[in-house]
């Protein structure tokens, strides 16, 4: 039912990359040996009209399969009243279809990944990844502005 992409592509929420943005790691994010990608219907309408540049920095746009497009609907159906957005429920219904982690730093998305049996990694996850390439100095900088 769901193909493979790739061991190493990543799907994420658009807060994680708002957060990257904002916290001037973006750049940082793209140079590491994964891929991200999110769902083309959240870069349409949560990124495109002040991050039009994404794609062109790395980030793949990808397109729900009419299964995956199912799936966000039962999704949502199952799980609405944990708080999660259908936009969030099309990020991992991705990340199912893609047979990839999730990323996300949103606490309700990260307890309805867990509870499909879809990996997940936080906020923090490319932060450390990143440890070695940004330094400790600017990781402190990060890590602060993350939890402000």
């Amino acid at each position: 039912m769901w193909n493979s992409v790739s061991q190493k592509l990543l799907i994420s929420d658009a807060n994680i990359l708002i957060d990257m943005i904002v916290g001037g790691l973006l750049d940082d994010i793209f140079r590491l040996d994964y891929e991200f990608g999110l769902p083309d219907v959240l870069f349409e309408y949560e990124l495109r009209e002040n991050h039009a540049d994404l794609p062109e920095k790395g980030l793949q746009v990808l397109v729900l399969e009419e299964a995956a497009v199912k799936d966000t609907g039962g999704l949502y159906e199952r799980h609405r009243s944990s708080g999660v957005s259908i936009n969030d429920c099309m990020a991992l219904a991705m990340a199912r279809q893609e047979i990839c982690p999730l990323l996300t730093g949103d606490a309700a998305l990260r307890q309805v990944s867990i509870l499909e049996d879809v990996e997940v990694r936080g906020t923090l996850w490319p932060v450390g990844v990143n440890c070695a390439h940004i330094g400790c100095d600017r990781l402190l900088q990060v890590v602060d502005f993350l939890w402000a």
